[in-house]
């Protein structure tokens, strides 16, 4: 297993690149002191630190449980170095399907990778640089702002993900003052 920072060391942003990836799950309090949970994770709540995993058993393509652990009996999240059966490997697929079931876009239908979409990323960080904006662009060809709020391609305010509404609400008139082409 890799170990990971504690739950509550972890930034939005390393919460939202988890989300997808197969974790192994280590219980803390009372009986269950000890006890695994594993599954790819679904979703986390940064204010709690609950995380929401989605275990498959092997024949399944889609979970056939969702499990809730609350963030104050989380002792550790790993990423597991061999599969455990209840967990997919992280894609691409993946992802997209978790994203359509909370209503978000097709990720795989807007290439971070495409001349538009470099142009607009190059765009957005150079005027929330200018606007003096924490922002700082990831891997993926995605744009996190304030270590708190994704932005995905095109780089909309619509493209924008975060758990939190009132930070998502105001970046989002954030995004949309830059008044990208």
């Amino acid at each position: 297993n890799v170990k990971m920072p504690s739950i509550d060391k972890l930034s939005v942003g390393d919460m939202v690149d988890l989300v997808g990836h197969p974790v192994t799950v280590t219980m803390t309090t009372g009986a269950r002191s000890g006890t695994k949970q594993e599954g790819n994770v679904f979703t986390f709540d940064p204010i709690t630190t609950s995380v929401v995993l989605a275990k498959f058993n092997e024949n399944s393509l889609q979970p056939v449980e969702f499990v809730t652990v609350m963030g104050d009996s989380i002792e550790s999240i790993d990423k597991p170095t061999d599969l455990p059966p209840t967990c997919r490997p992280f894609s691409r697929d993946l992802l997209n399907w978790m994203n359509l079931i909370v209503g978000e876009k097709d990720t795989s239908q807007n290439d971070a990778n495409s001349s538009e979409n470099v142009k607009r990323r190059n765009e957005l960080v150079a005027w929330l640089t200018k606007n003096y904006v924490t922002v700082c662009e990831k891997p993926d060809g995605s744009v996190l702002i304030f270590d708190a709020v994704r932005v995905t391609p095109p780089f909309r305010p619509c493209d924008c993900i975060c758990d939190n509404a009132i930070v998502l609400d105001r970046v989002r008139n954030i995004v949309a003052k830059a008044g990208l082409s």
